[in-house]
């Protein structure tokens, strides 16, 4: 019986233990700190762990972070050869291995000169205003968000693995795919040619006003607005391909 209570209370003196180690994963509260950050020339962006990124066409590199003064210095806004990297840089780690959860954190981009944009790891990405660009390729994985304003030459589209992207504006042509249940939703965005793919259980709206070329597998679909012409169709494996 005594033998019985001293493993009852060993037990719960581990299991306490174990909830204040678990529970305190997050890092400490210094209140939400801003700061700018000049940046050296770039044209391709990438944002990752859950960062959420503000873009805004200007006449200089510029970035204004926003975050709680105990994580702010881990948050990266680095320029390397033309690509600029944002993401939270991870230094604590709990019982089981994982990661300090840090708090909300924003950039605010001015940019010059943008041609590529890859979004990943929970990250969102929003326009403060319509961005006019030439060519632009635009890629949202691992459940990444994305909701842009565009005034473009040419747009293309790639969304992946339970991520979302939505586009309002026009351009001359566009190219959208979606895989492994991302969307691409671009019904609001007037192109006048355009190509579609979509794959295991992706979804794709466009909206045309021209040549189409589009091809639905593996239970993605389909789906294009306007006045579109259906030059090459393609259905598969339970894919489908619609006009609106």
């Amino acid at each position: 019986m005594h033998h019985q209570m001293k493993q009852t209370k060993g037990w719960i003196t581990l299991l306490g233990l174990v909830w204040l180690l678990s529970s305190c994963v997050y890092a400490g509260s210094e209140g939400i700190q801003k700061e700018t950050r000049k940046l050296a020339p770039f044209s391709e962006v990438k944002v990752s762990t859950g960062v959420q990124l503000f873009l805004t066409q200007g006449d200089e590199n510029m970035a204004l972070v926003e975050a709680d003064g105990s994580i702010i210095d881990n948050v990266v806004v680095e320029s390397k050869n033309g690509v600029l990297e944002i993401y939270y840089k991870s230094t604590g780690w709990n019982l089981f291995g994982r990661n300090l959860r840090h708090g909300e954190i924003k950039v605010l981009l001015t940019f010059t000169r943008l041609e590529k944009l890859k979004a990943s790891s929970g990250s969102s990405v929003h326009s403060q205003h319509v961005l006019n660009l030439g060519d632009f390729d635009l890629s949202a994985s691992s459940g990444a968000n994305s909701s842009l304003e565009l005034s473009a030459r040419r747009v293309s589209m790639d969304a992946s693995s339970g991520a979302n992207v939505k586009v309002k504006g026009t351009a001359d042509s566009i190219y959208a795919e979606a895989s492994s249940g991302a969307n691409v939703k671009a019904s609001d965005f007037v192109a006048l040619a355009g190509a579609a793919r979509a794959s295991s259980g992706g979804s794709v709206k466009i909206y045309v006003d021209g040549d189409v070329d589009a091809r639905a597998s593996s239970g993605g679909s389909i789906t294009v607005f306007g006045d579109a012409a259906l030059r090459n169709v393609e259905q598969s494996s339970g894919g489908s391909v619609n006009t609106r």
